[in-house]
């Protein structure tokens, strides 16, 4: 699957939807961690405020000397939620991407929120409400740069729910 991500925002992009999505819908042949990812150790997982317990791969867009974080896309997992994200400059594509991404796979996924981040300057929140059939659905929310934005950062946080236990 990330071998057709030509950027970051594309293949963090494939990673929520095909991805993730396509797992927690049970979709046949969905597989994720999807193969090529970097597992990261204990340590580096600390060093970039992961909680212990679970587990965060790294996957790089082009060459890379390792997980820097400008380079390629991390994902962590912990419990029911998973995390993807990425920095730098693609990070203004990436709402676009994801919203192309979940309307041609999820097209009944509501935005539910969007909004100021309230403790990211210069980034918005948005919220999916994502229905995946057969009693299941997940939430999305996103943190994502304005134009004004120096820090440019994407973040996605998806939430795994079965039917009669979807909410915030």
């Amino acid at each position: 699957m990330t071998s057709d991500a030509k950027s970051l925002s594309a293949l963090a992009a494939q990673l929520i939807v095909e991805g993730s999505l396509d797992v927690i819908a049970g979709k046949p042949g969905a597989q994720f961690p999807v193969p090529g990812g970097l597992r990261l150790s204990d340590a580096r997982r600390a060093e970039l405020g992961r909680p212990p317990g679970g587990s965060t791969l790294y996957y790089a867009v082009g060459e890379s000397d390792g997980p820097r974080g400008d380079n390629g896309v991390f994902v962590d997992f912990q419990e029911a939620t998973t995390t993807v994200w990425f920095h730098g400059e693609d990070s203004a594509n990436a709402m676009s991407q994801l919203e192309k991404a979940l309307k041609r796979n999820y097209p009944k996924a509501v935005k539910q929120k969007d909004k100021p981040h309230k403790t990211e300057r210069d980034s918005r929140y948005r919220s999916y409400d994502v229905p995946l059939g057969d009693g299941r659905a997940a939430v999305l929310d996103v943190a994502y740069p304005t134009s004004k934005a120096r820090a440019k950062r994407f973040a996605v946080r998806i939430l795994a729910f079965s039917k009669g236990n979807q909410g915030h």
